[in-house]
């Protein structure tokens, strides 16, 4: 099982140095990481970041930031879901 983890460094200084203590869990659950950097200072980051997430097969994501970090993520998977006739969903329910 493949997991993205979406690392946040302005939440807490170095934080992106945390991609070893990121790696080190997901090994610990059997989860395969791809760690992936976002942010405010990068527009569009997380939907980037999830977009990638989902074409490379991962079906979890790990949000490691503050809760601006998590409604970004939340929103983005929401809308980014589609229906089985190519509409949008909103459920995000193909990533736990």
């Amino acid at each position: 099982m493949k997991a993205c983890f979406l690392l946040n460094p302005t939440r807490v200084k170095n934080r992106w140095d945390w991609r070893e203590t990121a790696s080190r869990h997901a090994k610990r659950f059997g989860l395969d990481a791809a760690l992936r950097r976002s942010g405010p200072q990068l527009p569009y980051s997380t939907e980037r970041c999830l977009e990638q997430a989902v074409e490379e097969g991962c079906t979890r994501v790990v949000v490691v930031g503050g809760d601006g970090s998590l409604h970004r993520a939340i929103n983005a998977l929401s809308q980014n879901e589609k229906n089985e006739d190519g509409g949008r969903r909103g459920s995000g329910r193909h990533l736990q």
